[in-house]
């Protein structure tokens, strides 16, 4: 577990440096007040727009409330001037102002709609930089696999124009690069840094091509770490220290020593590896770097510990936990906490360190990301486990392993593994650990660095050339050979016997398995058979109730009213009795608007004539109709749904209304925009109410939203809720569209 927690400091550091939004340096004044004279002085709304989003990205990251003020109005005049792709520029801007605040789930939620709005202008070169940062968004959130799917759709698209543009081609390779290293994909990983190599070697020097060089110098030498070619890793960092040298960048040295150290620790050279570490702790502290400095104080207390100089590593531990406490740092404080309690399980010390680990926990939670969750949620696990408390031990386990990627074969999962091999021992459970122990087996063997398959085929050639020798030997001696013959086809029937029992077992616990997973499957088909049973009957009965109350209790009223005003026609009434009949009249009148609204309710007329997008608009006129809550509409499609499944128009008609009832009746807002775009495969719902918000950390789940998110999970649908007290509440849902199943005429079951 040591090696883990060395990548993961390692990991930090790239993910700080090595990609990610181009943080640009603080504007000057000069330079600021030059920019809003061009805001001041711009009278075509399009390029104010854009000097206004160029205003928004200079400011200083204190500067936040002014540069979303900036990038709104640069936003409606865009929309004012139907100039799309500036709105998808103002998307992107949003996206990288969130992310550089270390608001993850804010920058990738900006990145996905810019990226919608993208495809719907056909704007690919914005398409490309979206998806760019959406990879960005889905790495450090831990979600590797996505990230790699964003970023290969973003090199796709790049590649297919006529001219494109080479340092996004770089960027690129060199963002896939650092993603397949993630995902252990190492050999790939190389491939992709030499690409971006090669294409940065096409460009004429400059500055940022040189800064551009050492990105991939520094990454590329982190593969080759992962590798164990350490030599070679060590010489792509000092290439990369001598470019920062000659362009005098010293807060880049600091990285680069930093990225050296951590070469030298993983080839066991802890004393040259503090060498380094002191080098880089010297400038961030010169430079006054305070997350720098934390995460190197991480590392070198991890190093002091391995040294066991113990009292060392707890002191730089703790002045770490100060320092990035100062600064408010979450996901800093979560690394110094997650080593420091790690380091004192390994010291025995396990009171101490569920307290560090307990508060990693809290930090990781906070900050949305599954990977950081999943590496301390285990290391935790191993300290209850190492103090007899099993329930919490095994809690924890079941609760990484759900949440984590079995597919990407990472070291986290097999120490997992490992783990729950152990937590199954323990409790007596053999057939668990036997489970466990086959799963961590298989992943070793896949996760066989190139350097360690040369080492066993070198083992293997030495091990052939030995047996020579010994043929050799015994043919000097023939009663040896005789024996040792008769000894090998003993030892081999042995073998062969116990091969065939274990094939045996294996293919009949294999029968055993798959019987087991096709009553699973019956299981669940019927569930869900009955799940659509029910939905049908119940919106059956919801036509039924509607129909009856529309067509019969209607009719009744309005026979009772026309029979109430020919009374009052027909019968020289005293003005008592007028006023009575008038009330009667009125009360009338009432109850059968009331039937008509429960009947539109249970069964929107619109939905059944005219479709789910009239549908949706009645129901908004109708809220805003009615004055205390203005909703703004956005819907993107809908416009041929005769070809979905009713159910899903239904499912999708009750989300919407469910959640404009829950506005009303709980949020207190005002305003509420819905946006509605219809995919090629799938609708994204987007709502966002300016209410008191809600706290998303605790479970405020009522009826209606319990029975929402059961909607959306019977669609295989996703739903994300967001929100802070005071500061308004967004929903994104995404559903797959379920489309009438064509009947296929003339097959055999048929004739």
């Amino acid at each position: 577990m040591t090696h883990q927690v060395r990548r993961l400091s390692f990991l930090l550091l790239i993910l700080l440096f090595g990609y990610g939004p181009a943080y640009t340096q603080q504007a000057s004044k000069q330079e600021l007040d030059s920019l809003k004279a061009a805001v001041r002085d711009e009278r075509d709304p399009s390029k104010k727009g854009t000097a206004l989003l160029n205003l928004a990205n200079r400011l200083p990251r204190a500067a936040f409330d002014d540069a979303m003020h900036h990038i709104d109005e640069a936003s409606d005049l865009f929309r004012k001037e139907a100039d799309y792709k500036g709105l998808v520029r103002a998307h992107l801007l949003l996206g990288d102002i969130h992310f550089k605040r270390q608001q993850f789930p804010q920058a990738l939620r900006y990145d996905s709609l810019g990226i919608s709005l993208a495809d719907s202008v056909g704007d690919l070169e914005g398409k490309v930089k979206l998806l760019s940062n959406q990879a960005r968004d889905f790495s450090i959130s831990g979600n590797h696999l996505r990230a790699e799917q964003s970023a290969r759709e973003a090199l796709a698209i790049e590649s297919t124009f006529p001219h494109p543009d080479i340092r996004r081609l770089t960027s690129l390779y060199n963002l896939l690069g650092i993603i397949c290293r993630t995902l252990d994909s190492l050999q790939q990983s190389l491939a992709y840094f030499d690409k971006g190599l090669a294409y940065r070697d096409s460009l004429i020097p400059t500055h940022a091509e040189d800064r551009m060089l050492v990105n991939l110098y520094m990454n590329k030498a982190s593969t080759l770490t992962k590798l164990q070619r350490f030599e070679e890793a060590v010489d792509m960092n000092l290439a990369a220290i001598r470019i920062r040298e000659e362009l005098g960048d010293s807060i880049g040295l600091q990285q680069s020593f930093n990225n050296v150290a951590v070469v030298l620790r993983s080839a066991a050279e802890d004393d040259k590896a503090l060498e380094y570490f002191r080098k880089s702790l010297a400038i961030s502290r010169a430079a006054h770097i305070p997350v720098a400095t934390a995460n190197t104080l991480v590392n070198m207390a991890t190093i002091y510990f391995s040294k066991d100089q113990r009292d060392t590593a707890y002191q730089l531990y703790e002045e770490a936990i100060q320092l990035a406490d100062s600064i408010s740092n979450e996901r800093l404080l979560r690394l110094a906490h997650h080593n420091y309690g790690n380091s004192l399980r390994n010291a025995g010390e396990l009171d101490l360190a569920r307290q560090h680990l307990e508060r990693a926990l809290d930090y990781a939670e906070a900050g949305g990301g599954t990977g950081d969750l999943n590496i301390t949620r285990t290391v935790l696990g191993r300290v209850y486990f190492e103090s007899g408390d099993l329930a919490r031990a095994e809690h924890l386990y079941a609760e990484t392993l759900r949440q984590t990627d079995t597919t990407a074969h990472t070291d986290n999962l097999m120490t997992l593994y490992g783990y729950l091999r152990d937590l199954g021992e323990k409790k007596g459970d053999y057939r668990s650990a036997f489970h466990y122990q086959t799963l961590f087996g298989q992943l070793f063997q896949q996760r066989l660095t190139e350097n360690e398959r040369v080492a066993i085929l070198k083992a293997e050639n030495q091990y052939q050339l030995d047996k020579k020798d010994l043929l050799l030997e015994a043919q000097r001696k023939e009663a040896l050979q005789k024996r040792r013959t008769l000894l090998i086809v003993a030892i081999a029937i042995i073998l062969l016997l116990a091969a065939l029992s274990a094939i045996i077992l294996l293919r009949r616990r294999q029968l055993n398995e798959r019987h087991r997973s096709e009553v699973r499957q019956l299981a669940t088909k019927h569930r869900l058979d009955t799940a659509q049973a029910l939905r049908n009957a119940e919106e059956k009965e919801r036509k039924k109730i509607a129909d009856r109350l529309h067509d019969e209790v209607g009719a009744l009223l309005s026979i009772a009213r026309l029979n109430v005003d020919q009374l009052e026609t027909d019968t020289g009434a005293t003005p008592t009795s007028r006023e009575k009949l008038r009330t009667t009249q009125k009360l009338l009148g009432d109850v059968a608007d009331t039937v008509r609204n429960i009947s539109h309710i249970l069964m929107p007329v619109a939905l059944e004539k005219q479709g789910l997008k009239a549908a949706v608009l009645e129901l908004v006129d109708a809220v805003n109709t009615a004055g205390t809550l203005r909703i703004e509409d956005a819907i993107d499609g809908f416009n041929n749904t005769g070809t979905w499944e009713a159910n899903f128009c239904h499912t999708v008609y009750r989300i919407v209304q469910e959640i404009i009832n829950n506005t009303v009746k709980h949020a207190g807002a005002s305003h509420l925009l819905i946006q509605l775009v219809e995919l090629e495969s799938s609708i994204t719902i987007y709502m966002e109410d300016n209410g008191r918000g809600i706290n998303t950390l605790r479970n405020n789940d009522g009826l209606g939203m319990s029975l929402l998110r059961n909607n959306i999970a019977y669609y295989n649908g996703a739903i994300e809720v967001n929100g802070r007290e005071n500061e308004g509440t967004f929903i994104l849902i995404e559903l797959p569209i379920r489309r009438i199943q064509p009947t296929v005429e003339g097959s055999p079951s048929d004739r």
